[in-house]
């Protein structure tokens, strides 16, 4: 068991470049209900939430296993020495996200408990995206099919599993968590939590107020939660495996438009192929009935790149931003890396504006100094070559432009 649990700190740190703080997280190992209330009565250093009956009926009913202040609780069956048997490590990596999520922010304590669905989703995702791959159990792709295929026979959305709406959290969670690590990368679902906690950005660096939940959103994913969550209500739930089939769900019969996201370079479907303009798109009528679609991607859009660091005026990198390009000629998006290193790829050659989200405003690039002016944004010009070395330079504190 020992040997399982080392693996998932290596899985944490590979997947998510995070580790629990390990002087203070503590793993209790239950094997039935009656040894974990005798044990709760104990008064023991690491008490369970709840006693008595209460207690009896959480771990029966509702939960075997739990991530608390303190660690996790977890019970003995979990673990099989056969490890395509065993379901310790897709449930115990599930457990550790929910520690990690706590030791990033105390939720009750700093800016409200997030959404039950990303709390549960990100927690489901990280279990069964990596480890049940590693361990050779049940595909991912196939997990996300079934939750598919159920998201198809319910009128559950997103709003609706804002707060526990079993199961729906779980899978609806899943399925919009995969869609934000598609667009942002696996580390921000960690930022997202880890934006909770008061940020170093007052006067005098001076730690200040925290994050609200819809600036950690868009701080780690690059935009509104309520965008998000329309989209989601639009049925732009979306899967594609590896030879190009995809299916959609919608939630009713209508007119509905397709976004088509290429290594963040966005296009839109229109007359016979992706466009990059969604006033040139075309409207898909959805009935009853499923109905095929395919989808050409053009051999001639998002071919071209803009690169640079985004770094505040001491040269401090800038991450977690989801930094955009926006132009006539259509939009590309990417997030910096840990460096500030950022590189967009955009629809066609034409002349785009660097900005991101923050505090409610858009930061935008401008060669005088970053501004939240739009009429003062420095154009960058992409023609046959790639632009490379721009240099996004903002205020140590980024956020003074939205005053």
């Amino acid at each position: 068991m020992s040997a399982d649990i080392r693996d998932l700190v290596d899985y944490f740190a590979d997947t998510h470049a995070v580790e629990t703080d390990f002087s203070n997280t503590t793993i209790l190992i239950w094997h039935t209900a009656e040894d974990a209330v005798a044990y709760q009565d104990s008064d023991p250093e690491y008490p369970f939430h709840l006693g008595g009956e209460g207690l009896r009926i959480y771990l029966e009913e509702d939960a075997s296993g739990g991530g608390t202040a303190w660690g996790m609780h977890l019970k003995s069956n979990w673990w099989d020495a056969n490890p395509r048997q065993s379901i310790f490590k897709t449930h115990v990596t599930h457990e550790w996200f929910h520690y990690l999520q706590i030791q990033f922010t105390d939720f009750w304590a700093t800016a409200g408990l997030p959404p039950e669905w990303i709390l549960e989703g990100s927690a489901v995702w990280s279990g069964d995206k990596g480890i049940r791959i590693a361990e050779g159990h049940q595909s991912f792709e196939e997990t996300r099919r079934e939750y598919l295929a159920n998201a198809k026979g319910t009128s559950a959305t997103l709003r609706s599993a804002e707060r526990r709406n079993t199961p729906w959290q779980y899978q609806l969670g899943l399925l919009a968590t995969d869609l934000l690590v598609e667009r942002s990368g696996a580390d921000a679902i960690v930022e997202y939590f880890r934006q909770q906690q008061p940020q170093p950005i007052g006067a005098n660096r001076r730690w200040v107020a925290p994050t609200s939940l819809d600036d950690a959103f868009v701080a780690a994913f690059g935009m509104e939660i309520h965008v998000f969550i329309e989209n989601d209500e639009r049925g732009f739930w979306l899967s594609q495996d590896a030879i190009g089939t995809y299916a959609a769900i919608a939630p009713s019969a209508g007119s509905y438009g397709m976004h088509v996201r290429i290594g963040g370079c966005d296009l839109w479907y229109g007359p016979n192929r992706l466009v990059p303009l969604r006033e040139d798109s075309q409207l898909i009528e959805i009935g009853e009935a499923e109905a095929a679609i395919e989808v050409r991607v053009p051999t001639d859009l998002c071919m071209s790149q803009i690169s640079g660091r985004l770094i505040t005026q001491d040269g401090v990198p800038v991450a977690g931003v989801w930094l955009t390009a926006h132009g006539n000629e259509g939009r590309g998006g990417a997030q910096p890396d840990q460096t500030g290193a950022f590189t967009i790829t955009v629809p066609q050659a034409g002349s785009y504006r660097l900005s991101y989200w923050i505090d409610g405003c858009a930061v935008v690039h401008a060669e005088s100094g970053a501004t939240t002016d739009w009429h003062r944004a420095t154009p960058i010009t992409v023609a046959d070559e790639d632009v490379t070395g721009i240099e996004f330079v903002v205020p140590d504190d980024p956020a003074s432009l939205c005053d």
